[in-house]
């Protein structure tokens, strides 16, 4: 069944070859080729040797190898991004005032429509993204195609995964308060609370392969996520505190213009929001391609 290589789940899903290889390829080819990390008994390969960085590695390669097609796809978030910098973000932070002058700023109409638009720009982005990256679903000339009820079904999951994330995190609130009053040691619960914070952003990683399935209409479950990306469990907890750290780092990067003009530290904020949801798109890509498709990343 394809390649030679091997893991813990087994399929009989056809080889393809198409999968990324980044910079240098046309826009009428597959973005990147590579085989399918299968064994002769249908099992999955997946070495972890440097695994979590080969995964970021492969990500950006995703993103700025195929520059023009990221652009093309993500024109949607572009324009939101654009328009919210110029037209809502100079309102939200001019004569700032009371707490409550301040919390009037975040839910005007301009603030809400702007979210809710945003929030539409990234479902199709996102569902276009990985239809791309899977799918070889090439955008048009400026826009990606619009799936409504992929998008409608991504947002579905995103809620749930939310719900989800929430509960095991009241959970985890209530046992962490409950050391902490015990023991009244306050850097015992602040590293409980660090451990934690890690511990939900490599949980949520492990289920939310759900979102590029949706996306590439394959209906998996929670269960199904959890199990497949079993073998990368400690590569997955590594990329996802190491993206993590990228993407609070970028978001500074726009504060210091904000002094300057709020216009442009607004565009620049714009950018970086830009790359760390296009990098955080095709890291969960790149894991639902290696643990759910086998494809390899070499």
């Amino acid at each position: 069944m394809g390649a030679d290589m091997g893991l813990s789940f087994t399929s009989d899903r056809p080889a393809r070859d198409s999968w990324f290889s980044g910079a240098g390829q046309g826009e009428g080819r597959s973005p990147l080729t590579g085989p399918r990390a299968w064994d002769n008994d249908g099992a999955i390969n997946l070495p972890e040797d440097n695994m979590a960085f080969r995964i970021l590695m492969h990500a950006f390669r995703m993103v700025f190898g195929n520059f023009g097609a990221a652009l093309r796809i993500s024109m949607p978030m572009i324009v939101v991004g654009i328009l919210a910098a110029i037209f809502v973000t100079p309102h939200q932070m001019s004569d700032l005032g009371t707490p409550a002058e301040q919390l009037q700023n975040y839910v005007t109409g301009p603030f809400l429509i702007s979210l809710l638009a945003y929030l539409v720009a990234t479902l199709w982005v996102a569902v276009a993204w990985h239809r791309y990256c899977l799918r070889e679903e090439y955008p048009g000339a400026m826009m990606p195609a619009f799936h409504g009820d992929r998008m409608l079904g991504y947002l579905g999951w995103s809620i749930l995964i939310m719900l989800v994330a929430i509960l095991v995190s009241v959970v985890a609130g209530i046992v962490i308060s409950a050391v902490s009053a015990i023991t009244q040691s306050h850097a015992l619960a602040a590293l409980l609370w660090l451990g934690w914070f890690g511990t939900l952003l490599w949980f949520i990683q492990r289920i939310s392969l759900v979102l590029p399935a949706s996306a590439v209409n394959e209906q998996k479950t929670f269960r199904q996520s959890w199990e497949a990306t079993r073998p990368l469990s400690g590569t997955i907890l590594a990329v996802a505190l190491m993206f993590a750290l990228f993407s609070v780092l970028l978001g500074q990067v726009a504060l210091p213009f904000f002094s300057f003009s709020i216009v442009l530290g607004g565009l620049i904020n714009a950018v970086t929001q830009w790359i760390s949801t296009m990098l955080g798109l095709s890291i969960l890509t790149t894991i639902y391609g290696v643990c759910i498709e086998g494809r390899s990343i070499d």
